[in-house]
């Protein structure tokens, strides 16, 4: 119980990104109080979180079975998905947890999705082609969760805290892979996502035993993804540039943001491209003009 002279209180030593009931009640005198009002809320995961998307406003939103945690159709399945380097600007730290969004909430659809390992690595591939990744000398994985439970009641964004913080690299894409090893389908499970530039999501299933993912072979790539969200936590000492204009004609365009630093970097690409390209353009200043452009 906590007592107060004014209309607010600070509740101190609570715990990260956990979900809470507050009651409140007045004291009008030693043997009058009144009758109790009641609140919910959820702590934020960290101060200063930073928040990343696999999708851009461009992305086209679908709805799709494939994941982000595991293909539900059958009774085990192995996914892996690309995110591209360039939608990672906005961590400032280890990745700590992640996100997902079920399109449906029955809990009956939410409820096979256990016994779940994830691993994620940082990689060159921007898309799948011919070879379905391993852990190997090129692909080191980092195993973030252990028997995981993605069980969800609900159609909001599902927040799953990983068990190993992962290092983005601060350049390369990121592969998450999802080895679902529950032994049960629900084919009415689906999730939010959009179609991706590229074959960003390879997947492999059957309904005979879980994934050794080091000598899982895949049954086929596809650009329809599962949306993810990613979460890191740390104080940002070089914050993310704000754009505030973009002044255009038919065959150029000046950028112009606002930020901490005095160097940056820029780069573009068209939206309907499948890879950015590979070097980026040292600039000194808050603005810069593109040339050349269709």
């Amino acid at each position: 119980m906590l007592t107060t002279y004014t209309n607010s209180v600070v509740i101190t030593g609570l715990s990260a990104l956990t979900s809470y009931d507050v009651y409140v009640r007045s004291i009008c005198s030693s043997t009058d109080t009144g009758s109790w009002s009641s609140g919910t809320f959820q702590t934020a995961m960290c101060d200063n979180v930073g928040i990343v998307e696999n999708w851009t406003s461009s992305s086209s939103p679908t709805t799709t079975e494939y994941g982000p945690v595991g293909y539900s159709c059958y009774n085990y399945s192995y996914t892996q998905m690309i995110i591209d380097s360039a939608q990672l600007a906005s961590l400032n730290g280890d990745i700590t947890a992640f996100a997902f969004k079920p399109y449906n909430s029955a809990s009956s659809y939410g409820s096979y999705f256990t016994n779940i390992d994830i691993y994620m690595a940082n990689i060159s591939e921007s898309v799948f082609s011919s070879d379905f990744f391993h852990p190997d000398a090129n692909h080191q994985f980092v195993q973030v969760m252990s028997n995981g439970n993605c069980n969800f009641t609900n159609d909001n964004w599902q927040i799953v805290t990983l068990d190993t913080a992962f290092t983005w690299d601060g350049h390369s894409n990121i592969l998450f892979a999802v080895n679902r090893r529950h032994g049960v389908y629900s084919c009415s499970a689906e999730f939010e996502g959009h179609i991706a530039s590229g074959y960003k999501l390879a997947y492999a299933y059957n309904d005979g035993n879980a994934y050794n993912i080091n000598n899982a072979s895949y049954d086929d790539f596809d650009n329809y993804v599962g949306d993810l969200r990613f979460f890191s936590c740390a104080g940002a000492s070089c914050r993310q540039p704000v754009i505030t204009s973009v002044t255009k004609d038919y065959h150029s365009a000046t950028v112009t943001w606002a930020g901490d630093g005095n160097n940056y970097e820029v780069n573009i690409k068209e939206s309907a491209a499948p890879n950015w390209p590979a070097t980026d353009i040292a600039v000194t200043g808050n603005s810069y003009t593109f040339n050349g452009l269709m």
